[in-house]
């Protein structure tokens, strides 16, 4: 950020009222929009549309839906420049300056046209939109069931200008101390004169300028871990070294497993490299948890719906005995129901659930 002095701001200054009756007023009121073409290219036909007041919404972000007080702006001067001019007056008099900014304001005026706007301008309204300008952008979306649907953005510029007035707010707010300034960009909206396209288009001249998001791939990890918690995958290379093993093991014996001491440890060898592996990945995983532990959605390492055997997994006190036999239950189907890519086909170890039930003891005994 740029720190710097503000410039003083001058006094804006006063001009001559011009009476122009309760039909002009009116007429102009009825056009007055939020979102305008103008604001994407002066030499588009005219296009707008107004928000009623009751398209008011709750969120967490600032739209004109969700302010509430934008204000309206016409889409084209009219003739001899007329919109900009009412509209000026009808700001001033629903702002309540109207005194502050003109001189020769007839008595009354500016609270009937304060009156007339609180009729008016609280109703929806649109115009042009029943063709498109081919200077304007379209983006395609799908909608809910798939289809493909264009749309066309358009911008307030009424919305700019709360935006603005809202930051020189926040700046104003502290005048004794140093003011961070957001940094903006520029746009040249509007061309040489800006008042032919809308009353507040200037505001969009300097719109804030943002660094795009770098993407923290450690914490995107731990959000993963957070919610799904950890592959129980068995290593590749144990995998294929323990069917390796098996298939020369039936070769030898003639089609049958050999059951004695060597062949029990080299399975029970076997099952204990997973579980250290598992153990291994788990105690990793909950290192990265614990590093990005303020990062985190909630208070916990764990989502509230992690399943409870993975849970038990990465947070260790949370075990019981229970939990140890379902979990090494789920371990041994883990393994047996593994697949890996041997000279260019899936292989699983070849071992049934009934020949291996006794792995899950060994499993069990490991963790």
């Amino acid at each position: 950020m740029v720190t710097k002095e503000p410039k003083a701001k001058k006094a804006p200054e006063r001009k001559a009222w011009k009476s122009f009756g309760h039909e002009v007023y009116q007429e102009v009121m009825h056009g007055l929009v939020h979102f305008s073409a103008k604001t994407t290219n002066s030499n588009t036909p005219a296009c707008g549309i107004r928000l009623g007041a009751d398209k008011k919404v709750t969120l967490s972000y600032l739209a004109v839906s969700t302010l509430g007080s934008v204000p309206v702006d016409y889409t084209s001067t009219g003739t001899n420049g007329i919109n900009a001019t009412v509209v000026a007056q009808i700001a001033a008099a629903t702002e309540g300056n109207a005194h502050e900014l003109f001189d020769g304001i007839p008595p009354g005026e500016a609270e009937e046209i304060r009156t007339l706007a609180g009729e008016i301008l609280a109703t929806p309204f649109e115009s042009g939109t029943g063709t498109l300008g081919m200077r304007l952008r379209q983006v395609i979306v799908q909608d809910a069931l798939g289809n493909d649907l264009a749309i066309t953005p358009l911008q307030s510029a009424g919305f700019s200008s709360v935006l603005d007035g809202r930051l020189r707010l926040r700046q104003d707010a502290n005048r004794d101390e140093r003011k961070h300034y957001l940094k903006h960009g520029f746009l040249g909206v509007g061309g040489s004169n800006p008042q032919n396209v809308g009353r507040y288009v200037r505001a969009m001249n300097r719109p804030l300028f943002f660094v795009a998001p770098v993407e923290n791939r450690d914490i995107r990890a731990a959000y993963a871990l957070h919610h799904r918690g950890i592959s129980l995958k068995p290593p590749h290379e144990l995998l294929v070294d323990y069917i390796r093993w098996r298939k020369q093991q039936l070769s030898t014996a003639g089609g049958v497993m050999p059951s004695d001491a060597a062949s029990r440890e080299k399975e029970a060898d076997f099952l204990r490299a997973i579980v250290k592996a598992i153990s291994g990945r788990a105690e990793a995983a909950r290192r990265q948890l614990e590093a990005a532990a303020d990062r985190l959605p909630g208070e916990n390492l764990l989502a509230d719906d992690m399943d409870a055997l993975m849970r038990g997994l990465l947070i260790p006190n949370e075990r019981t005995t229970a939990w140890l036999h379902e979990f090494a239950q789920r371990l041994h189907r883990e393994i047996i129901d593994a697949k890996v890519h041997i000279h260019g086909e899936w292989q699983t170890l070849g071992v049934g659930e009934y020949e291996s039930a006794r792995w899950v003891a060994i499993i069990e005994e490991a963790l």
